[in-house]
């Protein structure tokens, strides 16, 4: 972390608008990834992303240590999802996981330069579909450490803290999805 961010972030604790509006355009497009991964569409995701928000404007003064910012809204939003995710009691489609139309675009130019054939393409998607909807399928507590461990790179720490779980719950819902995924894929 640089001294301008950290600067950012005390300032934002202290109370300064401007600040907090720069953390928020720092950690929207993050964020808002990880709302959407764990609730599958966007209007949810916007609402957990306003909800977090919403609670990191009126709580940063509660913020003691601008190093552990990034942990400290991802525990807010994790928390914020499943309440969300549960209140609404449904599960949700990722079948539009995060790929326009431009991303979608590079990806194939890149494919076609590396001498991926259209055929081994068709069956990269429908690989990724089927297990996006496997992942979706799952309960709100796999589908989230799943998110957070391969999509966010997060440490088992690093979701136990987010999910207010004990590393090894953290451990055994990761074993638990795979194995369902596994099955799901067979």
């Amino acid at each position: 972390m640089t001294d301008k961010e950290k600067n950012t972030i005390e300032a934002m604790i202290a109370g300064d608008d401007g600040a907090f509006a720069a953390v928020y355009g720092a950690f929207y497009q993050k964020l808002y990834r990880t709302a959407y991964l764990m609730s599958g569409n966007r209007a949810d995701s916007e609402d957990i992303l306003q909800e977090t928000f919403v609670t990191v404007y009126l709580h940063r003064g509660e913020l003691k240590n601008p190093m552990g910012i990034e942990k400290w809204i991802r525990k807010i939003l994790v928390r914020k999802a499943v309440k969300l995710l549960k209140r609404k009691k449904r599960e949700s489609s990722l079948e539009a996981l995060l790929e326009d139309e431009e991303t979608a675009s590079k990806e194939r130019l890149l494919e076609d330069l590396q001498g991926v054939s259209p055929q081994e393409r068709a069956i990269q998607g429908e690989q990724q579909r089927q297990m996006m909807k496997l992942i979706a399928g799952l309960p709100v507590k796999l589908r989230t450490v799943v998110i957070l461990y391969y999509y966010e790179d997060c440490s088992i720490r690093e979701i136990a803290e987010a999910t207010g779980s004990l590393a090894g719950t953290v451990k055994s819902r990761l074993y638990q999805a795979r194995k369902l995924i596994r099955e799901g894929l067979e």
